[in-house]
């Protein structure tokens, strides 16, 4: 299967000798299913429309603090989807905001319980937000 990741550009950096490892995964909404800790990859289902993939750049910026960030493709078996106690798939329908700023809704994901190997990424699109912004001043 395929998917998409994004992530600083350090970070593929990183992950391009190391591969994606699982890293702590804190949503409130899977709380009540997942208690423990839960390490998984943070997996979008397809690629993102044009305000989706934005917002999320720009998530990625704040939650990083980083400035150069890139979208990476992933390949994965499907066994490596985290599935509920009863066997099923689970697929998160994330909605994304910033402030008022409503850019997604309901966008599908995945949560992988597997790491990655350096050969099953691979870069899609660097964005490089300063001097994106410098571009246009």
């Amino acid at each position: 299967m395929i998917g998409y990741h994004y992530t600083s550009k350090k970070n593929w950096l990183k992950i391009q000798k190391e591969g994606l490892k699982k890293y702590p995964i804190k949503k409130d909404e899977l709380k009540p299913y997942f208690p423990d800790e839960l390490k998984a990859i943070f997996c979008w289902k397809g690629k993102l429309g044009k305000v989706s993939h934005a917002g999320t750049v720009l998530f990625q910026v704040g939650t990083k603090g980083e400035t150069e960030i890139v979208q990476l493709e992933i390949e994965f078996n499907e066994d490596d989807i985290l599935k509920s106690k009863d066997g099923r798939r689970v697929v998160l329908f994330h909605d994304g905001h910033v402030g008022k700023w409503n850019y997604h809704k309901n966008d599908e994901a995945f949560l992988l319980t597997k790491d990655l190997e350096p050969k099953d990424i691979k870069l899609v699109e660097e964005y490089d937000i300063i001097n994106l912004l410098k571009e246009k001043i």
